[in-house]
């Protein structure tokens, strides 16, 4: 990712790229002291930037190039991506047919009741609603990869899976 970024307990050190590998969000390039971020692209595993003029180190390259093989980040920070790799009690749903054009089905070993909640590739909910272990009419969901969360009557994720709509 390319802009302005600083982490919440440091707000003085700005960062221009950040890398996210699922699990955690680095600060990698160094610090920003310019301000001035260009477009950023891949190529052979490097990344490439534009850069302002006045970049220190740089100055009047234009083009900036970072290796990424080998790179140590400047600084990182853990991620919740999902409640599996943080609840011991949070299960895997099983939704079937997966892929689905108009019902979906959930199974729970434990689970009868609790809420549902659908999220789209974005992390948009979608569809939020009471279940009572009926099958969940998805026709109204454009085609697409989803993530569904249910939640027990406390509000609290027990189990999540993805499925996809056809």
């Amino acid at each position: 990712m390319s802009g302005d970024f600083h982490f919440i307990d440091d707000p003085s050190t700005q960062y221009s790229l950040l890398r996210f590998d699922g699990h955690e969000l680095c600060a990698i390039g160094g610090v920003n002291t310019v301000g001035v971020n260009g477009q950023i692209a891949f190529f052979q595993g490097d990344l490439y930037m534009a850069l302002a003029s006045q970049f220190p180190g740089l100055e009047f390259e234009y083009i900036g190039r970072l290796p990424l093989e080998g790179l140590v980040p400047d600084r990182c920070v853990e991620v919740v991506t999902g409640l599996a790799d943080h609840q011991s009690s949070f299960t895997e749903l099983q939704l079937s047919p997966n892929p689905t054009t108009d019902q979906l089905t959930l199974h729970h070993p434990a689970l009868r009741s609790g809420t549902v909640a659908i999220t789209d590739a974005l992390g948009r909910i979608v569809f939020n609603t009471p279940w009572r272990n009926q099958p969940l009419d998805v026709r109204p969901l454009p085609t697409g990869v989803y993530h569904l969360t249910l939640r027990d009557e406390h509000g609290r994720p027990v189990a999540a899976g993805r499925f996809v709509k056809e």
